[in-house]
């Protein structure tokens, strides 16, 4: 299941989260990756909260995301942005 989307407002970039837990004073995440590349991996609140577009924007949690499952939520993607 997929829980989560951040998203970056000018680009295609996109963090699908699956699970995540907080360690010290970061919350690490454990999902897909739309980018350069499509992988499974992890990152960082902070990294996201410091990685910003080709534009200068800043990486937005998606809040009328609704979890659904990996292979829906990837459909949808593709359809999105092609690929």
């Amino acid at each position: 299941m997929v829980y989560a989307k951040f998203f970056t407002p000018d680009s295609s970039w996109t963090w699908y989260v699956t699970e995540g837990s907080q360690q010290e004073d970061d919350f690490i995440f454990f999902g897909y990756v739309f980018g350069l590349d499509e992988e499974w991996g992890y990152f960082s609140l902070a990294e996201l909260e410091a990685a910003r577009g080709p534009l200068g924007l800043a990486v937005e949690r998606d809040i009328h995301f609704i979890a659904a499952p990996f292979s829906e939520v990837q459909k949808l993607h593709h359809k999105q942005f092609g690929g």
